[in-house]
């Protein structure tokens, strides 16, 4: 009997670890997917160069009430809009939306200094 409580016990720490690191994941996930659609968005010269990201929060804001899955980053890019023109650093907030099978869903990006 203690023994099976004890089994109870690992088991149910096992799976909250397995919980918290397929959350973590999923942040890493979301914040690169947001740096990649702000990438494509840009219509800069050569390769942006992007700052370090920090893992996305899920959303907890009310456009996106009810929809499963839903998070929040935000990062900035420092790119080149024309030949000899200085780096410029934009920073953009994104939010995705995990898909079942197909991937992280855009649902909003924004540049709050205005776009590059």
């Amino acid at each position: 009997m203690l023994a099976s409580k004890a089994g109870r016990g690992l088991l149910l720490v096992l799976v909250g670890g397995l919980v918290q690191a397929a959350e973590k994941d999923d942040a890493l996930y979301a914040s690169y997917a947001c740096q990649q659609y702000a990438l494509a968005a840009l219509k800069t010269l050569g390769k942006p160069r992007m700052d370090a990201t920090r893992p996305a929060t899920p959303a907890n804001d009310k456009r996106w009430a009810g929809m499963a899955d839903v998070w929040l980053a935000s990062g900035a890019l420092h790119a080149q809009a024309r030949f000899g023109a200085p780096m410029v650093r934009s920073e953009y907030q994104c939010a995705v939306q995990k898909t079942p099978g197909a991937g992280w869903k855009l649902l909003d990006l924004q540049w709050p200094q205005g776009r590059p």
